[in-house]
């Protein structure tokens, strides 16, 4: 009997129980999703003819099952047998040939199965996003993609879920994906999106309460997978690269940039702690130098530099710029890619803001100090800060420029005075900065101030230049120093001793210094960090320029003020009351840096360094504009760095308009007053207001040996040397002024600074000479070794203060010598002559006289003495002024015969053979013609000559105990003293030298009785000499 239900049983079977479109859609969503849910759908399969050609095995996993009769794979079954596939431990037992129409088999169809569920999830994701079937609509495509994603968000959220994930695994698989697929480009656009749509389901279920886990914490493992790697990581390392375009897939989504950068960012109880933001993802990855991270670490790069040539540590600073400027490229666009989008460039500027503020202890003199007198020259915190500066500075390209354009205008300044809550660390640190001018008013209220992106960007450049940059060259700096003087020392040892050992320890502390003095100049000098800090300080002197001419920051924004003359004298810009002196000092520290270290890097030719002239000048010679003469003086050390020079290692001497900076500005006409009004100011107090500025000794002809230099070009140029001699001619008219003439003040300095100088210089030289012969002679070597290590210390300090002086003495007498050349009259006028007669006696005495032999010292370049070339200064000077035919220059002979202290007839006979052995012929016998003149002006004298005992008390001035001539008595004292007296002395102090009351030229009142009785007086002495004579 045949059995009722076969139809039944035969109906089971898929040929006949599916439609050939459900066998279809089956076999597409195996070859999407590589399950099989049936065996028979298999044989199906293989029947079925396949008109584009054989077909194509690969391995599915089979979730086959008798049990459940027959089945095919459907988007009614699909989440639920896509569950039961996530949830397959081990696949490799599950695994089954399936056969495939080669249309179904594309690109991304691997041919095994992937084990790992995130990674099979993103393939499935890529073959709905890249398949091509008339079989699927645009809403069963999106349908398809939500499983795919919904599943992946599940177990990006919960790994656990994952058949095969470890507790202890230290590389999430969402790490692992974005990594493994990184190196192929066609699938960047998939990934990208695949991670967006991801996170973005992620925070809508956690927004609808349907899932509990956040982005923030979705993304964590990841994030702590990524700190981990990063903290071994080297500059050098090929994983770098990869870690960088990780980040780079997750900024591209705003809810992954949201998660990032909250998880980069601390809480606010822990901001306190130390480099806790160095700790952060972004910190670790800024972090990332050829400096060493921390101060347990050795430096990695550079060892044993003297075992390599000097082609070879180039080729390795090379390399290593070349990585620098890869990673500080990669982060800036990763930066740029948070602060385009909405949601994260708010919080994204207050890391950086925040950042900035945990370090803000790096800028504060004694951290710097400590540092240097641990014997380090770097802080575990310098690579995070020039790495942090340098990504600043490309965010600031495209509205700094090159070129620069009218988006600068909107940089306000009034910002680094906000008071706001929503920064107020970060602002409160900045308004409590000294600004270019004193502001009476407190903090501006910011609750209603908008700062620009480009202000914020503009400021926390110049911020991160401030703690990085300038701290780091300051170290930098001294280590130069450290490492000449163990140079110096490691040659006089090589020379004077025997002991191999000793030498070799010294050498051993060379090489370190010299690893961490070329890894430094890594950081500091790499070619595109040059260029890029360069134009922005050029941007920067473009704003201040604009500011100091505009009265208020409403005018400043309309448009760039251009520049005429004269300069407003009284213009009172509230601008400058807002920027903070660092902007500046970072300008001129940059520009200072690149001149001595810039190396064999070269600037772009179309570089304009015009507007650094300008702001030079601007700001230099203007204590309205800028306070602090510290400052004043820098811009006269830029201004030399600036000059062209010979020396090809100074990128700015290879500018094609360096020399142009000098001869065509605009302003050249106010150089040489601006930079004669700093080189004062730095020392002698403001007239009109009684206020004097206090500037360190070392500092203050420290700050002047650049002004020598800048002077000396100048006035090779016929234009400022004219420029010179109007103001000297000026001064000669007005010598009695109330506020002393500026050239006359700068003259009297230079004559004061050269007495000063070469005084000390000398008496230095001469305990250098005793020391010597102590140390010669075996003295030393009797003592106990820690007090021959004393006095070795003190030789050694003696020596670096002989050096100073005899550097500073050199250059002042030198520029004296120079100036003398054209400038005559004003040297000789009654107020100077006899100072400047009696200094030139006094010096020429000691370096030719008997007592030169307290003065030769071995080796005498060693400490920068040049006795030949102060002669020969000196000598040119008497030339220079002396002359019998003009009044004023026969009074500057008769000061110098009438020097009875330093002054003798064989005193020029001894510095012509000095100049003759010296190879100066000409000045030789120039000089003797001075000494001619000198007697001849003394015979001359000797019968107008009134003896001093035969003058009345009254007659006599007080403070020079010589005979008035143009007496006036002293408003506050009620002294009568000669005018010529009290005019030198206030040119240095302008206070009565009795009662230290204030005193200018003004108030003296002339004695008009008591001169006619001195011209009377002498009259009458001169009558009674000339009948005696007859």
């Amino acid at each position: 009997m045949d059995n009722p239900f076969d139809h039944l049983v035969k109906e089971s079977d898929p040929k006949v129980a599916f439609n050939e479109k459900q066998l279809k859609m089956n076999e597409l969503l195996v070859s999407i999703f590589r399950i099989s849910v049936n065996t028979s759908n298999r044989s199906a399969a293989v029947d079925r003819v396949d008109t584009n050609g054989p077909k194509v095995s690969l391995k599915c996993v089979s979730l086959e099952d008798e049990s459940m009769g027959p089945r095919v794979l459907s988007f009614d079954n699909l989440d639920q047998l896509l569950c039961e596939r996530l949830m397959v431990s081990n696949i490799n037992e599950c695994l089954i040939d399936y056969p495939f129409d080669k249309h179904l088999v594309t690109e991304y169809s691997s041919k095994d199965c992937e084990q790992r569920v995130l990674h099979y999830l993103y393939e499935c994701y890529q073959k709905i996003e890249t398949m091509d079937s008339p079989l699927i609509s645009t809403q069963q495509r999106i349908q398809l993609r939500d499983t795919v994603i919904n599943q992946s968000s599940l177990i990006v959220c919960h790994p656990e879920f994952d058949p095969n994930h470890s507790p202890n695994a230290k590389v999430s698989e969402l790490l692992e994906l974005l990594e493994d697929f990184d190196d192929y480009y066609d699938h960047k656009t998939h990934l990208q999106s695949f991670i967006g749509r991801v996170f973005d389901r992620i925070e809508a279920k956690n927004a609808s309460k349907d899932e509990d886990t956040t982005p923030t914490m979705a993304l964590k493992p990841t994030y702590d997978a990524l700190c981990e790697r990063l903290t071994r990581m080297s500059l050098i390392d090929p994983i770098l690269s990869r870690t960088l375009n990780v980040l780079n897939y997750l900024v591209l989504n705003a809810n992954a940039s949201k998660a990032l950068i909250q998880l980069c960012s601390p809480p606010n109880q822990m901001v306190i702690m130390t480099n806790v933001y160095q700790n952060t993802l972004f910190g670790l990855l800024l972090s990332i130098s050829c400096l060493p991270r921390s101060l347990n670490r050795d430096f990695e790069f550079f060892l044993n530099p003297s075992n390599y040539s000097q082609q070879e540590n180039e080729m390795t600073e090379k390399n290593l710029g070349f990585q620098l400027n890869l990673l500080t490229n990669r982060f800036h666009s990763i930066l740029l890619s948070l602060l385009k989008q909405r949601e994260t460039r708010t919080q994204t500027l207050e890391w950086i803001e925040k950042c900035l503020d945990s370090f803000k202890d790096r800028a504060r003199m004694w951290t710097n100090e400590m540092i240097m007198m641990s014997g380090r020259a770097q802080n575990s915190s310098d690579g995070f800060m020039l790495n942090l500066s340098s990504v600043l500075l490309k965010l600031c390209k495209p509205f700094c420029g090159p070129p620069v354009t009218n988006k600068l205008l909107k940089v306000d300044a009034r910002y680094c005075r906000l008071k706001r809550s929503g920064h107020k660390p970060y602002l409160e640190a900045i308004a409590s900065e000294p600004f270019l001018t004193p502001s009476d008013a407190d903090q501006i209220n910011g609750d209603n101030f908008e700062a620009s992106f480009m202000t914020q960007c503009f400021v926390a450049t110049h911020k991160s230049l401030h703690l990085g940059f300038r701290v780091v060259h300051e170290r930098f700096l001294k280590l130069v120093r450290d490492l000449n003087q163990m140079q110096n020392i490691y040659h006089e040892m090589a020379a004077q001793t025997s002991d191999p050992e000793a030498i070799q320890t010294l050498r051993t502390r060379m090489d370190k210094s010299v690893t961490q003095f070329l890894a430094l100049k890594t950081m500091l000098a790499e070619n595109e960090f040059l260029e890029t800090t360069l134009n922005f300080h050029i941007s920067t002197a473009i704003w201040l320029n604009n500011l100091a001419l505009n009265p208020n920051e409403t005018e400043a924004s309309k448009a760039f003020k251009p520049l005429s003359l004269p300069l407003p004298r009284d213009l009172d810009s509230q601008c400058l009351k807002s920027v903070p002196e660092f902007i500046l000092e970072n300008v001129s520290d940059f520009v200072a840096f690149v001149k001595h270290f810039g190396g064999k890097n070269t600037l772009s030719p179309n570089i304009d360094l015009k507007p650094l002239m300008t702001m030079i000048i601007i700001f230099m010679g203007s204590p309205d504009r800028l306070k602090n003469p510290h400052l004043r003086a820098k811009l006269a050390e830029m201004l030399e760095s600036l000059m062209p020079s010979p020396n090809d290692n100074n990128i700015f001497s290879l500018s094609r308009n360096s020399e142009q900076l000098f001869t065509d500005h605009p302003l050249k006409s106010e150089l040489i007053p601006t930079l004669i009004h700093v080189f004062v100011s730095i020392e002698i107090s403001d007239g009109l207001t009684g206020e004097t500025v206090n500037v360190a000794f070392e500092q203050k002809f420290g700050y002047r040996k650049p002004m020598y230099t800048v002077l000396k070009y100048l006035w090779s140029k016929a234009e400022h040397r004219k420029r010179m001699k109007e103001m000297a001619d000026f001064a000669q008219n007005n010598m009695e002024a109330i506020s002393p003439p500026l050239f006359l003040r700068f003259i009297n300095l230079l004559m004061n600074d050269a007495i000063f100088l070469l005084d000390e210089a000398l008496t230095y030289m001469s305990k250098l000479k005793e020391l010597q012969i102590q140390r010669d002679g075996g003295e030393w070597a009797k003592l106990p070794a820690q007090q021959r290590e004393q006095n070795e210390q003190n030789f050694q300090h003696t020596s670096r203060l002989a050096t100073f002086h005899n550097i500073m003495g050199c250059n002042t007498i030198h520029t004296l010598s120079w100036i003398t050349e054209e400038i005559k009259s004003i040297f000789c006028d009654k107020t100077l002559v006899e100072r400047m007669a009696s200094m030139l006696n006094y010096f020429l005495l000691h370096l030719v006289g008997p007592q030169n032999r307290a003065l030769k010292v071995k080796d005498l370049k060693q400490f920068e003495f040049k006795p030949k070339d102060l002669v020969h200064d000196i000598c040119r000077m008497y030339v220079n002024l002396a002359n019998e035919d003009n009044d004023k220059r026969r009074k500057f002979c008769l000061a110098v015969g009438m020097d009875d202290r330093s002054y003798s007839a064989d005193l020029f006979t001894l510095a012509s053979d000095v100049l003759i052995k010296s190879g100066f012929i000409g000045l030789s016998n120039e000089t003797q013609e001075v000494a001619k003149l000198v007697d001849k002006v003394l015979q001359f004298n000797k019968r107008r000559e009134i003896d001093m005992e035969e003058v009345p008390d009254e007659f006599t001035d007080p403070l020079m105990s010589c005979l008035m001539t143009d007496p006036v008595i002293l408003p506050n004292s009620g002294i009568r003293i000669d005018r010529s007296t009290i005019a030198r002395h206030l040119l240095s102090d302008q206070t009565d030298p009795f009662t230290r009351a204030p005193l200018t030229m003004d108030l003296v009142v002339p004695d008009t009785e008591l001169k006619q009785r001195i011209k009377a007086f002498i009259d009458e002495k001169l009558k009674a000499k000339e009948q005696t004579n007859k």
